[in-house]
Order: structure tokens, then C-alpha cells, then sequence
């Protein structure tokens, strides 16, 4: 049986799996898969996310909506990215907020999505330039995820 709704992400340390695996748990007939991935069946609908590096989703999660596109453009897409803005001093919040847009704009013109949301991920003292280490996810915001 395919999924009702396919999670599928791209994650460089692990943040993006695990919103995508909450968003998967909250949803009953989902299934969720890691990219790159040529197993995505025929769902209704696709919740797409990827990791932020550079102010751009990764390749990898790149080449999934290029080569499905024909796909996408058929069912209803939800995306979220996960980047750092949470995670930075308040001054700097707002232009990590901006990349949004920009991200989205580097999707395939087909793909109509309902909906994309910018989450926050983990921080890592060992991967980050100042010393700190803390959640900043804001998954509870988020209604998906209640």
C-alpha cells in the first residue's frame, strides 16, 4: 500500500530527519524516506524537507523535486527547511528569516506548494564558530507538529 502522504527529507547532521520523523509520527498513513530516494510510490500529497547549507536546500533534496516534478506538479506539496535562525543573536535573526523565500524560488516553477516553513535545528558546540550548544527547534510552534 502506498503512503497517504509522503515525508521525505535531506539532513546534513540529523535535525531534518528528526522534524521529519515528528511530522511523519503525526500524520497516520504517511511514510517517510530519506533522500536521495526513488521510492515514492503514488501519495496523495508530499511534505518535502531539506537542511539549509548556504542559503539553499541540498543537492540532494534538488535533484528529488527536479526528477519528480512532473509528480509534484500533480499533488498537493508542503515543504520546510531547517536552518539557524533561531539560533542566532536577535539582530541576525531576521536575515536568516529572508532566505525563505529565496530557497523556495529554486524550486521547479510546477510545483504549487500549500505551504513552506523555515524551522530551526540543532546546535553543536563542536560545529558551531562561538561556543554554544542548545535546542532551538521550534517544533511546537508549528501546528503539524501538535
Amino acid at each position: 500500500m502506498t503512503a497517504e502522504v509522503l515525508v521525505a527529507y535531506a539532513t546534513l547532521h540529523g535535525s531534518t530527519r528528526d522534524i521529519a520523523e515528528r511530522i511523519a509520527a503525526a500524520m497516520p498513513n504517511s511514510g517517510i524516506r530519506a533522500l536521495p530516494t526513488d521510492d515514492v510510490g503514488e501519495p496523495c500529497a508530499y511534505i518535502l524537507g531539506s537542511a539549509v547549507y548556504r542559503g539553499a536546500w541540498l543537492p540532494e533534496a534538488l535533484d528529488f523535486l527536479e526528477k519528480h516534478r512532473e509528480k509534484l506538479a500533480r499533488r498537493p506539496v508542503w515543504t520546510f527547511s531547517v536552518g539557524m535562525p533561531g539560533a542566532l543573536a536577535r539582530r541576525a535573526r531576521p536575515l536568516a528569516m529572508s532566505e525563505a523565500p529565496k530557497i523556495v524560488e529554486a524550486f521547479p516553477s510546477t510545483i504549487q506548494l500549500r505551504d513552506h516553513h523555515l524551522f530551526t535545528g540543532v546546535v553543536n558546540a563542536m560545529d558551531s564558530i562561538r561556543p554554544l550548544s542548545a535546542e532551538h527547534r521550534d517544533l511546537h510552534q508549528h501546528p503539524i507538529c501538535r
